[in-house]
């Protein structure tokens, strides 16, 4: 399933609007048509997925069927170190 950044998306009746480069991006690019599920992000917490119900000239509507809460941090914490030469190799 595709999964596309909408920073703020427009949720009115149950449906969410994909407009601008995004929505060119998902019909000219993906070719996605009516009928395929996608997953648009707001990379604020929330992740909405659903099924392409219209196309229009630079725009994609969602029926949207699932409103989760995304949170894909990682578990792992991440220790950055470096390593300093000796001051006579800093100077040649």
């Amino acid at each position: 399933m595709a999964r596309f950044y909408v920073p703020q998306p427009r949720v009115e009746q149950g449906t969410l609007k994909i407009e601008g480069e995004e929505g060119k991006h998902i019909r000219k690019v993906l070719r996605l048509k009516e009928g395929d599920e996608i997953t648009v992000f707001d990379g604020l917490g929330k992740e909405f997925q659903g099924t392409i119900v219209e196309e229009r000239l630079s725009s994609v509507v969602i029926r949207i069927e699932n409103v989760s809460s995304s949170k894909k941090d990682s578990p792992l914490e991440v220790t950055l170190a470096q390593s300093l030469l000796k001051a006579r190799r800093w100077t040649t």
